[in-house]
C-alpha cells in the first residue's frame, strides 16, 4: 500500500475494488469510494473521472482521536494557565488581605496607645487636681487653726485688758475709798 493521495484520476482498467485495494489495502472499502463520490453503481466509472479517495473510518477515529489529544493538552495547558492564574490572584488578594490585616492592628494599636494616653493624662490631672484640693485643704485648715489662735489670743488679751482694768479700779477704789467714807 503506498502512500494515499486525496483524489484520484481513472485510468483504463480500473474498478472501485482495485483502487480500494490499491490505496487502502482492502478491495472491500469500493462502497467507501463510492459514497465519497457519489457514485450509485461501482461498476460505472470513466476513465478521466477524477474522485475523491475519502479517509477510513480508522483514519478518521486516528485523526479524531489526534485531534481530541491535541485539544485536551491544550485544555490542559490552558488549564495549568487559568490554575497560574488563578493562583496568583488568590497569593496577590492573600497579601493585599495581609497588609489591610497589618493596617488595621497597627491602626487598633495606635488607638489604643492614644487612649492609654489620654486616660493617663487625665488621671494625672486628677491627681493634680486632688493634691491642689488636699493643699488648699490644708491651707484652709491652717488658715483656720491660725483663725482660731488669733481669736483666742485676741480673747485672752481682752480678758487681760479687763482683768487690769479690773485691778485698776479696784486699786482705784481703795486709793479712793477713805476719802469717799468707804
Amino acid at each position: 500500500m503506498s502512500e494515499r493521495p486525496s483524489t484520484y484520476t481513472v485510468q483504463s482498467g480500473d474498478t472501485l475494488s482495485g483502487i480500494a485495494a490499491t490505496f487502502y489495502g482492502d478491495e472491500n472499502l469500493y462502497q467507501w469510494i463510492a459514497d465519497a463520490n457519489g457514485i450509485a453503481d461501482a461498476g460505472m466509472i470513466d476513465v478521466g473521472q477524477e474522485i475523491t479517495l475519502p479517509a477510513t473510518q480508522a483514519e478518521i477515529q486516528a485523526a479524531g482521536a489526534a485531534f481530541a489529544a491535541a485539544a485536551a493538552a491544550q485544555a490542559e495547558t490552558e488549564a495549568h494557565s487559568a490554575e497560574a492564574q488563578a493562583k496568583a490572584a488568590a497569593d496577590h488578594a492573600a497579601a493585599e488581605a495581609a497588609a489591610q490585616q497589618a493596617a488595621a492592628e497597627h491602626a487598633a494599636a495606635e488607638a489604643a496607645a492614644a487612649e492609654k494616653a489620654a486616660a493617663d493624662k487625665a488621671a494625672a490631672e486628677v491627681a493634680q487636681q486632688a493634691e491642689i484640693d488636699k493643699r488648699v485643704g490644708d491651707e484652709v485648715d491652717a488658715a483656720k487653726y491660725r483663725m482660731k489662735v488669733e481669736l483666742e489670743e485676741e480673747a485672752l488679751q481682752k480678758r487681760i485688758a479687763a482683768a487690769e482694768l479690773e485691778a485698776a479700779a479696784a486699786q482705784a477704789l481703795k486709793d479712793a475709798g477713805p476719802s469717799l467714807g468707804l
